[in-house]
C-alpha cells in the first residue's frame, strides 16, 4: 500500500512537471530575429585572400586584385561558376523581413541573376530577382514564411559573389519597437551646450531633448581626442588599460561590449571612420559598421541623421542598437553661412582648416580666435538643427517615446585657453569635459539630474544593465550609472582621464587626471628636448607644473594652479603612485606599427588636420 502511494504521488509530480514544461515550451518567447550563419566550407573560393587588418577580401591576381569592402565583420564569399544555392532554414514563421549587405561583380559579358525565393517541397515563390553586372548594397525584402517554407538565395552566372551573414526579423507593426541610439557628437564641448549666443541657446533642440532625459553635469572623457576615447566607451576600460593606439587596434582578449549587446540586439552603426575606423577593433560584435567619407565634412549631421531613418523606415528591425558618430563639429570649420551669420552677420572668416599638430601651440590674435570660436559655435548650431529634425522624424515614427537614446561627445576643443588649439594635447576641462544625456524609454528619469562624476566608461555598463543583459563587471573600470539614478553611490571615489599609451602626437609627453567632486589633479610629465623640434618656431609648447592641482568649483577654467597652497589629500598621492606605475607598464609594452593606412584613410586623417 505504501509503494502504490509512492508511486502514485511520483506520477502525479511527473505529471505537474511534464504540463509546465509543455505550457512552458508552448508560451516560450519566440525570438524576433536570428542570425542565420551558413556553412560555406564547400564553396569555392580560389584567388580569394582576407584581409583581417584592414577588414578587405581581395581576389585575382596580384596585378588586379579587387578589393571587397566587409560590411560586417563576418562575410560570406565564393567564386560563381554556373549555378549557387543557398538555403536558410528560417526559424520565424508569417509576416519576416529579410537582411543582408550583397557584393556581385560579372567576370564575363553575361549579368549576374540573383533571386530570393521561399520554396516547400517542388513549389517555388520568387520574391525578388536583380540582375546586374554589378551590384554592392543592402538587399533588404518582405516576406510571408509559411510552416515548412525554406528561403533559397539563388546566384546564376560567372563572377564572384559575397555577402553578410543574412538577418531574418519578426515584422509586427503593432508591436512595439525595441531601440537603442547611440549619438556620438565628436569634439563637442560640455559648455557649449545650452551657451547663450546673441540672446539665444546655441543648441536649442538638444536643450529641450534633454527635458524628457537624465542630464549627467559632470561626464568626463578618459581621453582628450577620438581614438582613445571612444574605445573606452565601447570597452569600459581607461586607455591605459585597452591599449589602443595609433599602431595597434585591440586585443582579441579585451571586453568589446556590443558583443554582448548583439546577444538581444542586431547592431548598426554609421560613422565618420578615420579613428573610429574598423582597423581598430570598432566593428566587433556588429551586423553593419560603415564608415561614410560624408560624414567628416560640414553637413554631415544631416548625411547621418537621414542615413539611419532611411533604414529604420526600410528595415522595421524589431530590436536595433545604432551608434551614429559624425566629425561635423570637428575641424576643419566650413559651417552652412545661414548658421554662421546668426552667430555673427558680419563673420571674419566664413571658413577655418585648423592647425596641424606643428602649429599646436601658434600664438594669434584675440580677434583670430574670437573668429575661430564662431564658426565652432556655427557648426553646433547647424548640427543642434539636424538633431532637432531627427529627434521630430522619431516622433512621427512612433519610435521616440520606446526607445533609449544616448547623446554624448568623445572630447571637446580648445580656443587657446591654455595656449593651446584643438585638442589630444591636455586634459584641462575645455577638452575632457563632454554633455552625457540619457533618454530612457518612456521617460524614465525625465527631469533628474545628476551631479555626481561619471565617465564615458560608464555608458556601456549602463546600456547593458538598462537592457538586462549580463556582463562581465569585472572586467571592465566602468560602472552602471542606474544605482545614481536611483538615489544610490557609485562604488569609486575617483576617475581618471589620460594620455599616454593612446598619444596623438609624439611629440607630446603622456599626463593624467585624477578627479574626486571639486578637487582635480593632473600629473604631467616633462617634454624631451629632442622632440621640441616637431613644433614650428612660433608654436613651441608653454611651461606647465609638474603638478597641477585645481579647485574646480570654485576656478571652472582651472586657471589658478593651488599644488603650492593646498596640501594635496593623501588618496590622491596614493593614486598618483598607482596611475604612474599602470601607465609606465603599459607605455613599456604597447604596440606600434601594425596599422596600415589606405590612400583614402591617409586623404581621412588630412581632412580632419591630424596628417599634414
Amino acid at each position: 500500500m505504501k509503494l502504490s502511494r509512492k508511486i502514485s504521488i511520483f506520477v502525479l509530480l511527473f505529471s505537474v512537471v511534464l504540463l509546465i514544461l509543455i505550457v512552458a515550451f508552448k508560451y516560450k518567447k519566440k525570438p524576433n530575429f536570428y542570425r542565420a550563419h551558413l556553412n560555406s566550407e564547400q564553396w569555392d573560393k580560389t584567388n580569394f585572400e582576407y584581409d583581417k587588418i584592414n577588414k578587405l577580401i581581395l581576389y585575382g591576381d596580384e596585378d588586379e586584385k579587387v578589393k571587397i569592402k566587409i560590411p560586417s565583420p563576418e562575410c560570406y564569399f565564393f567564386n560563381l561558376k554556373g549555378k549557387q544555392l543557398i538555403q536558410i532554414e528560417p526559424r520565424i514563421t508569417g509576416k519576416a523581413g529579410f537582411y543582408t549587405t550583397l557584393y556581385f561583380r560579372s567576370m564575363s559579358e553575361e549579368k549576374i541573376h540573383c533571386r530570393l525565393i521561399l520554396q516547400k517541397g517542388d513549389e517555388k515563390k520568387e520574391i525578388a530577382h536583380i540582375q546586374k553586372m554589378d551590384f554592392n548594397s543592402s538587399f533588404i525584402r518582405n516576406l510571408d514564411i509559411g510552416k515548412k517554407e525554406k528561403i533559397i538565395l539563388s546566384f546564376t552566372g560567372e563572377g564572384i559573389v559575397a555577402f553578410s551573414v543574412p538577418i531574418i526579423y519578426t515584422k509586427n507593426e503593432s508591436k512595439e519597437k525595441n531601440y537603442i541610439f547611440l549619438i556620438g557628437a565628436d569634439t563637442l564641448r560640455a559648455d557649449y551646450v545650452g551657451k547663450n549666443i546673441n540672446g539665444n541657446s546655441l543648441t536649442p533642440n538638444i536643450d529641450l531633448f534633454k527635458k524628457n532625459s537624465a542630464d549627467f553635469t559632470n561626464a568626463y572623457s578618459q581621453s582628450s581626442w577620438t581614438l582613445p576615447a571612444f574605445m573606452s566607451l565601447f570597452t569600459s576600460l581607461y586607455e591605459f588599460n585597452h591599449g589602443v593606439t595609433r599602431g595597434a587596434s585591440l586585443d582579441q582578449e579585451k571586453p568589446f561590449l556590443v558583443r554582448e549587446l548583439s546577444k538581444k540586439f542586431l547592431t548598426f552603426s554609421y560613422n565618420g571612420g578615420a579613428f573610429v575606423g574598423k582597423k581598430y577593433g570598432f566593428s566587433r560584435g556588429f551586423d553593419l559598421y560603415t564608415s561614410l567619407a560624408s560624414l567628416i565634412r560640414s553637413g554631415s549631421g544631416k548625411i547621418m541623421f537621414d542615413t539611419a531613418i532611411k533604414l529604420i523606415e526600410r528595415t522595421e528591425f524589431p530590436d536595433l542598437f545604432l551608434f551614429l558618430h559624425t566629425y561635423q563639429l570637428h575641424s576643419p570649420y566650413a559651417p552652412d553661412l545661414e548658421f554662421l551669420y546668426k552667430i555673427n552677420s558680419e563673420p571674419e572668416l566664413l571658413k577655418f582648416g585648423g592647425y596641424h599638430a606643428k602649429k599646436k601651440y601658434k600664438r594669434v590674435d584675440e580677434k583670430k580666435v574670437g573668429a575661430f570660436r564662431e564658426l565652432y559655435q556655427a557648426e553646433i548650431l547647424e548640427f543642434d538643427h539636424y538633431f532637432g529634425e531627427f529627434i521630430r522624424k522619431l516622433k512621427v515614427m512612433g519610435f521616440y517615446d520606446s526607445s533609449m537614446i544616448i547623446f554624448m561627445s568623445d572630447h571637446g576643443e580648445e580656443f587657446y585657453e591654455h595656449k593651446a588649439w584643438t585638442h589630444g594635447h591636455s586634459l584641462y576641462n575645455e577638452l575632457i569635459k563632454i554633455p552625457l544625456i540619457i533618454k530612457f524609454p518612456h521617460n524614465e528619469y525625465k527631469g533628474v539630474e545628476i551631479s555626481e562624476d561619471v565617465g564615458i566608461i560608464d555608458i556601456f555598463p549602463t546600456i547593458l544593465e538598462a537592457c538586462k543583459v549580463k556582463f562581465s563587471s569585472k572586467s571592465v573600470d566602468g560602472e552602471s550609472l542606474l544605482p545614481l539614478l536611483n538615489g544610490k553611490k557609485l562604488n569609486r571615489k575617483t576617475l581618471y582621464s589620460s594620455l599616454s599609451t593612446g598619444w596623438m602626437i609624439d611629440a607630446i609627453p603622456p599626463k593624467f587626471s585624477i578627479i574626486s567632486k571639486d578637487s582635480k589633479l593632473i600629473f604631467n610629465y616633462p617634454f624631451n628636448s629632442e622632440r621640441l623640434t616637431f613644433f614650428n618656431k612660433d608654436s613651441s609648447p608653454p611651461q606647465i607644473d609638474r603638478i597641477e592641482f585645481f579647485d574646480i568649483r570654485e576656478d571652472k577654467l582651472e586657471k589658478d594652479n593651488i599644488i603650492d597652497q593646498k596640501e594635496i589629500p593623501k588618496f590622491f598621492r596614493q593614486r598618483i603612485e598607482e596611475l604612474r606605475m599602470a601607465i609606465n607598464k603599459a607605455l613599456a609594452t604597447k604596440k606600434r606599427g601594425k596599422i596600415i593606412l589606405s590612400k583614402e584613410e591617409l586623404e581621412k586623417l588630412r581632412a580632419l588636420g591630424y596628417i599634414n
